[in-house]
């Protein structure tokens, strides 16, 4: 009976602290959030990377991890997705990838795993980043007028000696990012895709048309493998010259502030493709933290506002980063099709990679 008794008496003890734990725990992050300081799991698309480094400086308990926007859908979409396990308590992303997100986990017949996202806090063109003599060749009969991924698909991969080029730039190398893990890679291939069906407003079965499969099959066949510490093709175009990509495709918050001011500003154009698809940017909590609630009320601010402009967005109100211009003028809506039909998209570049 004693041993019995002496079981339940430190039961009750272990019970006991862990409940005084927890209880200080809770108090702690209380105390935090109000001083202001924000609190839990941050996780931060790549492209954000710079303003998610200045919400961790400015919040020391916040924790924050910054990974491909297509890595963070995959786990959320999950049917195995649990917060405290996954550690996300809020999403740092553009959209659509929320509403991606929970149309993958509904036609799975799982409960929704993300709240409402904020609104639009800041916004980023599609662009292109080409060497000028490339540019100069392509423009001579390939790509009269705008150079688009529509001329660039029939090309990709083929000596440049047949667009107009010279013998010695071996391949004509179009990048962008893989759009089954980048959201550079998704919105610049859903960019390309309205170009090529001449609508933006796609659906699965138009992927099914002959001439799309045969211009997505060489355009993507003809792109070089990337090195992944250089973060992009974009950024391995930087690095290692024209050897490496001939164009690729980026978003100006990125390129832009990348290109103006660097070795090679005057060698390189970013074109601004049409018709205009931007990257916008919202934050969105997991359902039932209190903790990425607290954070969507606060990353909508003009701290991060102001963070956001210097890491090369658009923000409205704000001063723009070097390399941001006026120009295009960007649409009321992003020029993006429905969360489904990039979710295909994604399954048909998937394919045609095989």
């Amino acid at each position: 009976m004693r041993r019995v008794l002496a079981v339940l008496v430190a039961i009750g003890l272990i019970a006991g602290a862990s409940f005084l734990r927890s209880r200080h725990q809770a108090d702690e992050v209380a105390g935090q959030q109000a001083a202001g300081q924000l609190t839990g799991n941050l996780v931060c698309a790549t492209e954000l990377a710079k303003v998610c480094d200045d919400l961790r400086t400015a919040n020391p308990s916040l924790q924050v991890r910054t990974e491909e926007a297509g890595t963070t859908a995959a786990t959320l979409a999950a049917a195995t997705f649990n917060r405290d396990t996954a550690k996300i308590d809020a999403w740092l992303v553009p959209q659509p990838y929320p509403a991606m997100v929970e149309d993958t986990r509904r036609l799975a017949g799982l409960e929704p795993a993300l709240g409402t996202p904020s609104a639009v806090l800041a916004r980023s063109p599609v662009v292109a980043v080409v060497w000028n003599d490339r540019r100069t060749a392509l423009q001579k009969k390939t790509c009269p007028g705008e150079i688009t991924w529509t001329c660039l698909g029939p090309v990709a991969g083929e000596p440049w000696i047949q667009a107009d080029g010279e013998e010695s730039w071996g391949k004509v190398k179009p990048g962008h990012g893989p759009p089954d893990k980048s959201a550079t890679g998704l919105l610049v291939l859903s960019q390309a895709t309205a170009v090529k069906l001449d609508r933006s407003d796609f659906a699965k079965n138009d992927f099914d048309d002959p001439d799309y499969q045969t211009w997505l099959g060489q355009l993507e066949r003809g792109i070089p493998t990337f090195t992944p510490s250089t973060g992009s093709p974009l950024g391995q175009m930087q690095s290692q010259g024209r050897s490496s990509f001939d164009i690729a495709g980026s978003i100006e918050a990125v390129a832009g502030p990348s290109v103006t001011g660097s070795r090679d500003e005057k060698n390189l154009t970013i074109l601004y493709p049409s018709p205009v698809v931007t990257a916008d940017v919202v934050v969105v909590a997991v359902r039932g933290s209190e903790q990425g609630e607290h954070m969507k009320q606060r990353v909508d601010s003009v701290d991060t506002s102001a963070s956001l402009a210097r890491a090369g967005w658009r923000v409205p109100g704000q001063a723009s980063a070097a390399g941001v211009l006026a120009t295009p003028v960007l649409p009321p809506s992003s020029g993006l099709p429905t969360p489904g039909a990039l979710v295909a998209l994604i399954a048909t570049w998937s394919e045609v990679k095989r």
